[in-house]
């Protein structure tokens, strides 16, 4: 199993202008996905498709308006099973970006079995010979 990362590790160095580059943020790899995940809040319930997945969070595609830091349940299936988690919205991609808008969700509530669940798919999606530092790109 590969070794974690410590926190000094993790901390990326900025850039000339001060600042720190998104993609240098991530504190797990991620892996593109496509995939339904299911959504819900005191007030409403849906579908999204996910686009990326990491031990950390997802990012779901969708034109629902979500409040930064409002908590959501989150629930998909992975080969293995299924995973339910809390999770908190923690940024937005709107419509004028050129992408699909959506949001950035993080766990904030994921068991160890799920983490497991995340953590093997991600791994077994892998190409020969790369590693698992290859899925933060």
């Amino acid at each position: 199993m590969p070794r974690e990362p410590s926190v000094s590790e993790r901390i990326p160095s900025p850039r000339p202008s001060g600042t720190v580059a998104i993609s240098e943020r991530r504190m797990f790899p991620r892996l593109g996905v496509a995939m339904d995940v299911s959504l819900g809040s005191e007030s409403h319930f849906f579908t999204a498709c996910a686009t990326n997945l990491s031990r950390g969070g997802v990012f779901v595609i969708t034109y629902r308006a979500l409040a930064l830091g409002s908590e959501l349940s989150v629930e998909f299936d992975l080969p293995a099973g299924r995973v339910t988690a809390r999770g908190v919205v923690r940024w937005e991609r709107g419509s004028g970006t050129g992408a699909s808008p959506g949001y950035g969700i993080r766990f904030a509530g994921l068991s160890h079995f799920d983490e497991r669940l995340i953590e093997s798919f991600c791994v077994s999606r892998l190409g020969p010979g790369e590693s698992p530092q290859a899925l933060a790109g």
